[in-house]
């Protein structure tokens, strides 16, 4: 998970409603830095999980035009918000649950 930890049952480190939007617990998406900055990564990343599946460019080779999203969404179960997850979608359509991560190279 983006603030330490591994799945285990019953684990510190699971996935909780002070931690991360997951599991229809809001109901929808929740506003950028919500869990800020107490469940960040190590490097001061915010909404690594939860919230809506983030697009990556790696393409899923079992399946043609898929690609894989990573981190979880406000409606998936809380094992879907943990970094090993993976899940892939055609990126021409529309997803409720899937959005986009901004960033850039700041040297």
């Amino acid at each position: 998970f983006p603030w330490g930890g591994t799945f285990t049952a019953g684990g510190s480190a699971e996935p909780d409603p002070t931690r991360v939007n997951f599991g229809m617990i809001v109901g929808t998406t929740t506003p950028a830095g919500k869990y800020s900055p107490t469940w960040d990564s190590p490097y001061g990343v915010s909404d690594m999980a939860g919230n809506v599946w983030e697009w990556t460019s790696t393409p899923n080779p079992e399946r043609d035009n898929f690609f894989f999203v990573a981190g979880g969404n406000w409606d998936a179960a809380e094992k879907g918000t943990c970094g090993l997850a993976k899940y892939s979608f055609y990126p021409q359509n529309a997803y409720p649950g899937v959005g986009f991560r901004c960033c850039a190279d700041v040297k």
